[in-house]
């Protein structure tokens, strides 16, 4: 009788965590953000630690996050396609590495006006911590 208690008690152990995984797999999804869009950035990470990508209110330092990115983290020596869901309006950005001292948004809502998708965009994270990213000439968040 011992045993297959605890046979059960096991069973219902891990049912309670895979339902527990689910759900905050859930609430991390969440909707898409009123009149939102996707883009999808390739992110190179060079660094020895791992990029954390935020997309929040951009009032010139990082406010409430208003969006999410998955993955959120790219893992050191990386390259991760990333897909950035944003809001309809104009005051959100993209965060790389936000609780760095100094650093602000990288890319800023008006950078990508007009993309959706698969953007020609690369975040890039260099081997000494430093983060920029790199376009073509002509692109969508040209005017």
């Amino acid at each position: 009788m011992g045993a297959r208690l605890n046979r059960f008690a096991r069973s219902v152990l891990l049912w309670a965590i895979g339902v527990s995984l689910v759900a905050c797999s859930l609430v991390a999804e969440g909707p898409m953000p009123a009149g939102g869009r996707q883009l999808q950035i390739p992110v190179s990470n060079d660094s020895d630690r791992p990029a954390v990508l935020v997309v929040a209110e951009d009032a010139g330092t990082m406010g409430p996050q208003v969006g999410r990115s998955q993955p959120s983290v790219v893992p050191p020596r990386t390259r991760v396609n990333v897909t950035f869901t944003v809001p309809g309006t104009s005051s959100w950005a993209i965060f790389v590495n936000p609780g760095d001292s100094g650093v602000g948004p990288l890319i800023v809502a008006r950078d990508v006006a007009q993309c959706v998708g698969v953007v020609p965009i690369e975040i890039q994270v260099d081997d000494r911590g430093d983060i920029f990213y790199s376009t073509p000439r002509q692109w969508c968040g040209d005017p």
